[in-house]
């Protein structure tokens, strides 16, 4: 318990309420109400209910614990508050002197204690109460959602042996909350913040969203959140509800007995706001009539109601819903599984150079711009680590990664992972870095908030990104027309779509080698095929937005994935989401690497690149950007997009297939490889679940397909 001390003034306690500690009242700074009450003459006390930041601690049981949860508001009541205003009493000396101010959960633990205890009112002259909860049946928003299932929850986590508290890592938590709201996403946290309280944005700046979110959540039980579930359901004001038999043994009826709000002399004041979705009228009204005193009810008139704010921001009903679906979500995984995994990696927060010195090797960084004014990143292992003479420099071999990736995917399998056989088989390894990811995110002209920063699809890539990099390599090594390239997804894509537009480029490449090669789709699996059918309409969306980014700021959503597949019990779910985009292939993906996967994927890229494929399930060609009829014509002279010529392609091709490839069927690798004129090697991987991912991170990738590919290197070099 803190204070703000005036030993000649008058105590007055101020009680915070749900998923709160006494920070919230500091909220407004200089002008926060103990600061007020502190200037006015009062001696101030902030109380901590038990489990919250401040008051974390028990002389028998750890946080971990099960019983150390064991409670809902009753408990609070009982025992929180009341131990708090008998040691406020004897320490001032003026019990019956005492002053009160509750806020929401802090108003229902005092009326709750008066009621059973009313020996307690003579400790408080007065009650104060804000944003009074007590009959709590006409709260709105999704809050209200939880009474649906509250008791399933409850004995849903009991079963699983998840945590019994809510918001338990309250550190992680709030990192979580302010990296997240202090993006692009801060609208949308205001948002979601308004759907627990009610709507009022002319009240709430962004610069007090941020001081909000860094105080708030505080940890609580479930049983808490459960208690007012049961009191929604049941429109009552009574004891928690442990089921008829355990009722019985608690308080001798099948029925939990209801507090008697008639036992309350302590004088109240209540204080309200029409749009406070938690406090509702109606059940104040039902509490001001129980009570024997009321010294005084102030209505406060609110600035912006709920209905002014689905005009103001033209809400529909499907994003409400969406966003409340969230909302309960966030405590739904919080009340079933709190506890972390044990097993952490450093190689997650790394960034590539940091990748490549941590195994031992050497490493560059070369910077190259585009004709369209793109500054890309090459990363580059110039030679094993085991390499003599440091000058020596091995023949050039450019890894391009796939879509929604950078050069780091390369090294999901740590020190197995293929640049680090390249490099000690002998190879000058580069690993390129396309525009607008991690380590390509300059331009020369556009900022990354500018539409037009984004304004690209897998063709600008081809045309000026791979185009400027083979021409750098081939110029910085001297070994023009013997640069080996390996592309993975995407990186295949774009590989095919240069040789087939400008031909001229063939003479920089020896061999190419494609890893889940990429260009009919119309036979791709799983959700990515149905973009097909409003691929269109999703660029739309994101031009009406004003933003051309797919993944806008890609670290945050990084933090925010990998925060969220932490759990124990939701990294299994985490795992199966990647399967749904690659396939399905759980021998294969090592569980305790998905914070690596989800520390480096995603990366950003345009929403045309991803439309771009959308275009191409669609039509079943290899072809350009469809623009529609009139901007077709203007950019190409046909209503429709041109053709990749793939006749055209004259570097010597080797093919590597996934048979479970949800992203690179069989059917549309088999026709590429039909009309490709300059065939190497087409190998199948010999195991029926390899996947897209398992290309980058599948625990067995060098038995089943690295050595394989290394030895076709050596022979097709």
């Amino acid at each position: 318990m803190f204070r703000i001390p005036n030993k000649k003034g008058q105590p007055i306690i101020l009680q915070h309420g749900l998923v709160a500690d006494s920070s919230c009242f500091l909220l407004k700074k200089e002008d926060s109400l103990p600061f007020l009450l502190s200037r006015a003459g009062y001696d101030v006390w902030l109380p901590n209910f038990r489990g919250t930041m401040y008051s974390n601690s028990h002389i028998k049981y750890k946080r971990e614990n099960e019983e150390y949860w064991n409670w809902s508001w009753d408990e609070l009541a009982a025992y929180d508050l009341s131990r708090t205003l008998e040691i406020v009493g004897k320490m001032t000396n003026q019990t019956g002197n005492i002053l009160y101010i509750g806020y929401s959960m802090g108003t229902t633990t005092f009326f709750a204690l008066m009621a059973s205890k009313p020996e307690y009112n003579r400790y408080v002259k007065a009650m104060f109460a804000l944003a009074p909860v007590v009959y709590v049946n006409h709260m709105k928003g999704p809050t209200k959602l939880i009474a649906f299932f509250t008791r399933f929850l409850f004995n849903l986590r009991k079963a699983m042996g998840g945590s019994a508290a809510v918001f338990a890592n309250i550190h992680n938590y709030r990192k979580l909350i302010v990296n997240v709201c202090s993006s692009y996403l801060s609208s949308v946290c205001r948002i979601i913040l308004f759907l627990g309280s009610g709507f009022d944005v002319p009240q709430l700046t962004m610069k007090t969203l941020y001081n909000v979110y860094g105080h708030l959540p505080s940890s609580t039980s479930i049983k808490v959140t459960v208690h007012y579930g049961q009191q929604i359901n049941s429109g009552d004001f009574g004891y928690f509800d442990y089921g008829e038999e355990e009722n019985k043994i608690r308080y001798g009826s099948k029925r939990p007995p209801l507090y008697n709000i008639s036992k309350i002399t302590v004088p109240i004041a209540i204080y309200c706001g029409k749009s406070d979705w938690r406090s509702q009228l109606q059940i104040t009204f039902k509490t001001i009539q129980s009570s024997s005193i009321l010294i005084n009810k102030y209505l406060s008139k609110p600035l912006c109601s709920y209905s002014n704010m689905k005009q103001t921001f033209k809400f529909n009903s499907s994003f409400v819903l969406l966003l409340q679906t969230l909302y309960v979500l966030l405590l739904t995984i919080s009340m079933i599984d709190s506890k972390s995994p044990t097993i952490t990696d450093v190689d997650v927060k790394l960034k590539t150079p940091a990748l490549i010195a941590k195994y031992g090797y050497p490493s560059e960084a070369h910077t190259i711009i585009t004709d369209d004014g793109f500054i890309l990143t090459i990363h580059r292992i110039p030679h094993s680590k085991g390499e003599t003479d440091p000058t020596h420099r091995g023949q050039p071999i450019l890894l391009q990664h796939g879509l929604i990736s950078d050069s780091s995917c390369f090294f999901l399998n740590q020190e197995n992972s293929l640049p680090f056989l390249l490099s000690d088989a002998g190879y000058d390894v580069w690993l390129s870095n396309i525009r607008a990811t991690t380590y390509s995110s300059g331009h020369t002209k556009y900022d990354r908030s500018d539409v037009k920063y984004w304004d690209w699809s897998w063709d600008e890539i081809a045309a000026f990104d791979l185009a400027r990099m083979l021409k750098f390599i081939g110029q910085k090594t001297n070994q023009i027309g013997n640069i080996l390239y390996i592309g993975h997804s995407m990186g295949t894509t774009t590989f095919f779509a240069l040789m087939a537009s400008k031909p001229q480029y063939n003479k920089y490449v020896k061999s190419m080698f494609a890893l889940a090669p990429v260009a009919y789709v119309n036979n791709i699996k799983g959700p990515l095929s149905i973009i097909s059918t409003f691929s269109n309409n999703v660029y739309w969306v994101y031009k009406a937005l004003g933003t051309g980014q797919f993944i806008p700021n890609a670290s945050i959503f990084r933090v925010f994935v990998n925060y969220g597949c932490s759990f124990r019990r939701s990294s299994p779910i985490c795992q199966n989401l990647i399967f749904l985009l690659t396939g399905f292939d759980k021998p294969q993906f090592d569980q305790n690497k998905l914070p690596l996967v989800l520390g480096h994927l995603p990366s950003p890229t345009s929403v045309r690149t991803v439309v771009h494929f959308g275009q191409g399930v669609r039509s079943g060609k290899f072809r350009y950007y469809d623009f529609g009829g009139k901007e077709n014509e203007a950019r190409y002279g046909t209503k429709t997009p041109p053709q990749y010529n793939i006749s055209q392609i004259t570097v010597p091709i080797a093919l590597y297939c996934g048979q479970n490839d949800w992203l690179s069927q069989l059917k549309d690798v088999e026709r590429f490889w039909e009309e490709v004129p300059t065939k190497l090697t087409k190998y199948v991987i010999p195991y029926d679940n390899f996947n897209h991912g398992d290309f980058i991170w599948a625990k067995d990738v060098k038995t089943l397909l690295y050595n394989q590919l290394l030895s076709d290197i050596k022979k097709f070099s």
